[in-house]
């Protein structure tokens, strides 16, 4: 199987994080709602940090959440829709990984 590579402003449209973008006159995020609290809120933070010092705590955390929650659901079979979003989650961690950190590419 093929993983298509994308942009960071490309993950966040296809994730349906393009919203995180958008901001008030007084430049905070607009409100948006949670669909995946055991790990969004840690993923957003790490979409949304711009200090590369505080960025890697920031990946590395939404990243532990994303890997807790996707054991939690191992057994679900309920969990397909999460399971598919905490992939593209991943993806998206990826890609800022080797954009931002400079970490090198896996293929």
């Amino acid at each position: 199987m093929q993983l298509k590579r994308l942009s960071l402003p490309a993950l966040r449209v296809e994730l349906g994080l393009h919203s995180l973008c958008a901001v008030t006159d007084q430049n905070t995020p607009k409100p948006h709602s949670i669909k995946y609290p055991h790990w969004q809120r840690e993923f957003e933070a790490a979409l949304r940090e711009g200090d590369p010092q505080t960025l890697r705590q920031r990946v590395d955390a939404a990243e532990a959440a994303l890997f807790l929650r996707s054991q939690a659901l191992v057994e679900s079979a309920e969990g397909h829709a999460e399971l598919q979003a905490i992939s593209d989650a991943m993806r998206a961690l990826r890609a800022i990984q080797q954009e931002k950190l400079g970490y090198p590419d896996l293929k």
